[in-house]
């Protein structure tokens, strides 16, 4: 994988993550970066979330993929990302966002430059 931030994300969970999850976890770093390793946050942005999504839809890491969405395709994360501003046609929750970034969100001393 060649972006840091599916490399980091696929480092801290293998397993893969619900497609749901995957849904908050990319409004969450879209909304704040708090808790991510500092060399991440500039991967945080509209098109790099899109691009790093999409791929990580494509390689399998997001699971149970419902059939109303296409989680290898930009267009479909562009718009989870556009609808953190306009409300449709995903809601984004906080409480959810937050609990579905919790395997990723490291402490101030909790990840080290060998973590990105």
């Amino acid at each position: 994988m060649s972006d840091p931030l599916g490399k980091y994300l696929t480092s801290r969970l293998p397993e893969g993550i619900p497609f749901e999850d995957a849904v908050n976890l990319c409004m969450r770093l879209y909304c704040t970066v708090e808790g991510v390793p500092p060399p991440l946050h500039t991967w945080a942005t509209p098109d790099s979330l899109a691009t790093t999504f999409a791929s990580l839809g494509a390689r399998g890491w997001i699971l149970g993929v419902t059939n109303q969405a296409d989680a290898s395709s930009r267009v479909f994360w562009e718009s989870v990302v556009d609808s953190v501003t306009r409300g449709h046609p995903w809601i984004y929750d906080t409480d959810r966002c937050e609990a579905a970034a919790a395997p990723f969100v490291v402490s101030s001393t909790g990840a080290s430059s060998s973590d990105v």
